[in-house]
């Protein structure tokens, strides 16, 4: 049985969405932070863990800030487009 979207809620969307890449990016920046501290600087002199901590903390916000607004966009686009070219289709199976 194939089925299609008809519309996409543009806030649960992005809620969802803006969680999921915020806590999923977070394995990623704290391997980027754990293979800073072993990266030499040009001069010997200080370490660049504290700009590595200022990004752990900054990419998860950078996300939320621009992946929500983002993905309201992508969905109420979708939604109008929806009635020109039809939806995503489905194929869905009774279990």
């Amino acid at each position: 049985m194939s089925q299609q979207i008809k519309r996409i809620s543009p806030h649960q969307t992005a809620k969802v969405f803006t969680i999921l890449t915020s806590v999923g990016s977070l394995p990623f920046l704290m391997l980027g932070v754990t293979l800073t501290m072993f990266i030499p600087t040009l001069s010997g002199d200080a370490s660049p863990m504290p700009f590595a901590m200022i990004g752990l903390f900054l990419f998860p916000v950078v996300y939320v800030v621009l992946g929500y607004p983002f993905v309201i966009i992508g969905c109420m686009f979708y939604n109008v487009m929806y009635q020109f070219f039809g939806g995503i289709e489905l194929e869905l199976e009774d279990t």
